[in-house]
């Protein structure tokens, strides 16, 4: 997710765009730059910005905020320019640990420059980054909302919902994939993107099944204050979670009639 609104589909079509053309660069560049890894509430600015360095995040995401109010979430293929802020309270931090690759500004200047196809790939990087800061801008400017959420890592077996629990959060899978149990018996699965957990959010009642990290995960982790927050912002959540349990109801009378 690129901000706490939902994400139209022209500004997901850029971020795409983006991301494929990010990672080819990177991929000729690397050797030129340094693998770095910061502990979690790391700000990525105070470590970069004064030199100009250029920053790209390997693992992890990165909040960009003024003060509290989340502005943009960068992640995996992301670059990042840390130039120091217009205003001393805006940070870039992770709530986890995060690998990064910091170029220096003129190893990185030389490295583009040395080859006319990085240079061009470079100019069409940044039009594309400030075509989706001025969409983030807009969408913004239509409703000063805060809402605030929290990233989560799993790994592979450990458990992100546990059967009989207390329903105080409700869950997104932003990386990797999980599998629903109940009584120990495998009966669905959670896949990128989708939200998970809502049934027993929204009706108050306790977990009726155990949520399994299939393989390394990241969850965005929102409780109910932000989830109000969220659905203020963007009302189509509601339309995402009503088609979500649709879908689920196909899929286990599926299972029944198979």
């Amino acid at each position: 997710m690129l901000t706490l609104k939902g994400t139209p589909p022209e500004l997901a079509d850029l971020y795409k765009s983006y991301k494929i053309m990010s990672e080819e660069l990177f991929q000729q560049i690397r050797d030129r730059g340094e693998s770095k890894r910061f502990p979690a509430d790391s700000d990525l600015l105070a470590h970069a910005a004064g030199q100009g360095d250029t920053v790209f995040i390997s693992d992890g995401y990165f909040k960009l905020k003024d003060g509290e109010k989340v502005i943009r979430l960068y992640s995996n293929g992301d670059f990042v320019n840390a130039v120091h802020p217009m205003e001393s309270n805006w940070s870039l931090t992770s709530d986890l640990a995060a690998e990064v690759t910091r170029f220096q500004r003129r190893d990185f200047l030389s490295a583009i420059q040395d080859n006319p196809a990085s240079l061009e790939q470079w100019i069409t990087l940044q039009d594309l980054d400030n075509k989706i800061n001025l969409y983030l801008c807009s969408l913004y400017m239509e409703e000063d909302v805060t809402a605030d959420f929290v990233l989560r890592e799993y790994n592979e077996g450990d458990r992100i919902i546990t059967e009989g629990d207390e329903p105080f959060e409700i869950f997104e899978m932003i990386s990797g994939s999980a599998l629903v149990l109940c009584d120990g018996k495998e009966i669905g699965s959670i896949d990128t993107g989708e939200l998970f957990g809502e049934i027993s959010f929204l009706t108050g009642s306790v977990r009726t099944a155990t949520v399994q990290a299939a393989e390394k995960c990241l969850v965005r982790v929102a409780d109910k204050d932000s989830f109000l927050q969220l659905v203020k912002c963007n009302p189509q959540l509601i339309m995402s979670i009503s088609k979500t349990l649709a879908q689920r109801v196909i899929r286990m009378n599926e299972r029944m009639v198979g």
